[in-house]
């Protein structure tokens, strides 16, 4: 991956507390080698990705769930239990091997609440 980031030093804190549900991760990095595992689950469209960021320090698998939304045009990453934290991608595949991903929106969700973060 080109570039891992996150924006302000003062988040650290909430993307280390977010590990443990497996929503975020607090490292970043550039040029971070990335195994990804990607799965089909069920006779619905859906895909399971497991990715494992190779940082310095050892890091737990990453998996989130993916689905096409007819409605919104855009496919939606569900990460954590229960897909609590949801991200609108848009996609673009560049040929021959480059898969360029821009989240166009963020939703947290906790129960029947919805929150939408900041760009």
């Amino acid at each position: 991956m080109e570039r891992v980031w996150r924006r302000g030093r003062w988040l650290w804190p909430f993307f280390w507390l977010a590990t443990w549900p497996e929503l975020l991760f607090p490292e970043t990095g550039v040029d971070v080698p990335v195994t990804v595992d990607i799965r089909q689950v069920g006779s619905q469209p859906c895909h399971v990705w497991r990715r494992n960021f190779h940082f310095p320090r050892r890091r737990r698998w990453f998996t989130s769930r993916m689905i096409y939304d007819e409605r919104l045009r855009r496919v939606l990453e569900g990460i954590g239990p229960g897909g609590a934290l949801a991200i609108a991608w848009e996609m673009r595949f560049e040929p021959p091997s480059t898969l360029h991903l821009d989240a166009a929106g963020w939703v947290l969700r906790v129960g029947p609440l919805r929150l939408r973060l900041p760009a």
